[in-house]
């Protein structure tokens, strides 16, 4: 049996999940993640449009025959990945990592300076280039808010 990545039409997963399980088609993956912008929505799919499924040689027909379902894609790689997916999961959801806030593109406002621009350039762990429109300025993330 090897795992592969089902893509499903857009918002069916739930739909195919069920149908694939009424299948015999019982070890299926949908990794969710909860977004912690938003604490309160439901936990969302981390790969949108896609379930992983194992599945044996002879249930490969059943599997591209199951209503929407548009394709279905294999890799030897995969299993690893769901594996390294699964041992990450707390409570059945997939911890992501909180993006870093000094990233390129960030508006900050700088204190000492008493002006706004935006991160062009990360420079070590501690300092950044920003684009003050008319200059760049190498500071130190201490003396810089996000805007």
């Amino acid at each position: 049996m090897e795992w592969v990545a089902t893509v499903v039409a857009p918002n069916c997963e739930r739909r195919v999940e069920r149908d694939l399980r009424r299948q015999d088609i019982t070890e299926i993956y949908s990794p969710r993640f909860r977004d912690s912008r938003f604490p309160k929505n439901p936990p969302r799919s981390l790969f949108p449009g896609y379930i992983f499924a194992r599945v044996a040689a002879v249930t490969w027909r059943a599997l591209l025959g199951t209503r929407g379902v548009l394709a279905a894609l294999t890799s030897p790689v995969l299993g690893h990945e769901i594996e390294r997916l699964r041992a990450s999961e707390r409570g059945g959801l997939v911890v992501v990592p909180e993006p870093d806030p000094w990233m390129l593109g960030a508006t900050v406002h700088l204190q000492r300076l008493g002006c706004v621009g935006v991160i062009d350039a990360c420079l070590g762990a501690s300092r950044v280039r920003v684009d003050l429109g008319h200059v760049r300025a190498t500071v130190n993330v201490a003396d810089l808010v996000l805007a």
